[in-house]
């Protein structure tokens, strides 16, 4: 399965204070000329008034750092985020308890809201955030925070009901992008109700993008939705592109210092075959965080095309003699009686890059080129000319992958050819792929790839 990259929470392991209740107050919905509990006659005094906005200031500070400052040090991001904590505490215990219920309210949210900085769950941030929410219900942004920091120790219902909270207080695009995160988290009983749970993920994404087109993290939290669908439901290449898309919003609009999307859209092209720009990714996230594990996906791909390009070249190293009676195997192979009568017959030199419709490949597998655990799988094959390339087959399960064997003869209906090149430090290949998004337009001795061997949940439009 892909690592992604994306700024849910970490569950911690530290003791928990108690569960978030989902039961919400009669007196905390808000009317519809009210959006918070403050009395306009309460007001703090100057002094105190500065403190407040200063330690406003420093949790802006604070957050700036959590989330844009990387290094390959991790410690040196940790001591800077405990020094922030530590002084924004240090300014509000110039407060006392507050001069009135607001201050109080906000005194709590901005010492819980700091504490949560840390990278684990933080006991302290909870209490704080517990009281935040009790002092100023109608706060969205107290109880947006109390569900992240719930989520770090793996209240995930719990998280739930406040980012939904937040979201009937006020639509706002925080409650949507973490809800989004927090669905693809949740466990589901069977891949129909994850295939539900993803949807709805989308549909959050879609709609924090919706409040603010130009919101660079609500694109990104989009793509992820859609990686989402691809890698945990569909494996069709279309929720890829969908991605892509999303990232490349979330780039133009400022999102072009996010190294996680860097990463994330360099995994998706990773599995849409698309190494260069796969690299080209990688590389970028790095520059921006040295932490991220890009090395092991590069030399991933690295070894990939070059044993992709060497095998083809080689022709997997088959001895001659065997490879003549695989060609005349294939000469001798009938059309499937399910094919297109009207598909023309054609070797690999007969295909053009991209789709060719109207035509039908006959190919024999020489060997698996991946080991079924992530999409797609490919092998090596061959046609009757002796003519070699890749076949990647896409949206099918373990059962489908172990049906087409060294042994297996495939024939695939509206080929689609791709020519995969690669250009990085030193490294170079080049070589022909035939991709297959749709596993009906593939059979396997003479019949078409079983329904059983399609992956088991699909929704059609999780655009609606």
């Amino acid at each position: 399965m892909a690592t992604f990259a994306e700024s849910a929470p970490v569950a911690a392991l530290e003791p928990t204070l108690g569960d978030v209740s989902t039961e919400t107050s009669p007196e905390a919905s808000p009317s519809a000329d009210q959006s918070d509990q403050s009395d306009p006659s309460e007001k703090p005094a100057p002094e105190e008034g500065q403190l407040l906005k200063q330690a406003r200031a420093k949790l802006a500070e604070l957050y700036e750092i959590h989330d844009y400052y990387f290094s390959a040090d991790k410690g040196e991001k940790a001591e800077m985020i405990a020094g922030l904590i530590t002084e924004i505490q240090g300014l509000l215990d110039g407060l006392g308890e507050g001069a009135n219920s607001t201050e109080r309210a906000a005194i709590a949210y901005i010492r819980g809201k700091a504490f949560d900085a840390s990278e684990r769950h933080d006991g302290r941030a909870e209490e704080w955030l517990s009281r935040a929410v009790k002092l100023n219900p109608l706060s969205c942004e107290a109880w947006n925070a109390m569900g992240h920091c719930v989520w770090k120790r793996g209240n995930l219902a719990g998280a739930k009901h406040c980012f939904e909270r937040g979201l009937e207080l006020r639509t706002n695009k925080a409650s949507l992008q973490q809800l989004s995160m927090l669905l693809r988290s949740i466990p589901a009983p069977d891949i129909e109700a994850r295939a539900k749970q993803i949807a709805e993920s989308v549909t959050k994404a879609h709609e924090a993008v919706a409040l603010d087109v130009s919101d660079h993290h609500s694109w990104y939290i989009l793509g992820n939705a859609y990686c989402g669908v691809f890698f945990q439901v569909s494996h069709r290449l279309s929720d890829l592109a969908r991605a892509l898309q999303a990232y490349s919003r979330a780039d133009a609009n400022g999102g072009e210092n996010n190294p996680d999307l860097h990463f994330n859209r360099g995994n998706v092209l990773r599995y849409r075959e698309d190494y260069h720009e796969a690299v080209s990714n990688y590389k970028a996230a790095k520059e921006l965080d040295p932490s991220l594990p890009t090395e092991d996906n590069i030399g991933d791909i690295e070894r990939h095309v070059r044993r992709a390009a060497e095998l083809i070249e080689k022709k997997g190293r088959i001895k001659s003699k065997k490879l003549s009676k695989i060609q005349g195997e294939l000469a001798a192979v009938e059309r499937p009686a399910a094919a297109p009568a009207n598909a023309e017959a054609c070797g690999i030199a007969g295909l053009a890059d991209g789709d060719n419709e109207g035509k039908v490949l006959a190919l024999r597998v020489l060997l698996p080129m991946s080991g079924g655990e992530i999409p797609p799988e490919s092998f090596l094959v061959i046609d009757e000319a002796g003519d070699c390339v890749i076949l990647s087959i896409y949206d099918i399960n373990r059962k489908g992958s172990a049906s087409l064997n060294d042994n297996s003869t495939v024939h695939i209906v509206a080929p689609v050819m791709r020519t995969v090149t690669y250009d990085h430090d030193g490294v170079s290949a080049t070589y022909r792929c035939v991709s297959v998004q749709n596993p009906a337009t593939v059979y396997v001795g003479g019949e078409a790839m079983a329904v059983a061997f399609r992956n088991e949940a699909h929704f059609a439009n999780f655009d609606a």
